[in-house]
């Protein structure tokens, strides 16, 4: 099994080596072995490893229900987060998907609007 961890010793501890991964993935089954380690590592949370594993999900042609459950494990999503999951939904034709989650956006910043 070819595994995008070969050349090192143990997985990736710190968000720029997750970073540094997400940029070497080569492969669908390289992106699911990162996916792995962000979990592990409890970095389901970091909005720039999301927004960049989002975004890579969408270059490999992985399923729009992928790469969204990974966004719906984000608490409070930013807005540039929304943004690289609705750039993914378009990348892959999703156009469904892309009004599903501006609606979702919007519905979500009109509620953390009411808790302010």
């Amino acid at each position: 099994m070819n595994s995008i961890f070969r050349h090192s010793s143990s997985p990736p501890r710190s968000t720029a080596a997750i970073i540094t991964l997400l940029k070497a993935c080569k492969t669908i089954h390289h992106l699911y072995q990162v996916h792995a380690s962000i979990i592990q590592r409890g970095l389901e949370q970091d909005h720039l490893i999301i927004s960049r594993f989002i975004f890579l999900s969408a270059s490999f042609a992985a399923t729009a229900s992928y790469y969204t459950s990974v966004f719906d494990r984000v608490l409070s999503p930013f807005p540039f987060l929304w943004n690289s999951l609705i750039g993914a939904h378009t990348k892959g034709s999703y156009f469904f998907d892309v009004l599903s989650a501006f609606i979702r956006m919007k519905a979500h910043e009109a509620h953390t609007l009411t808790l302010l």
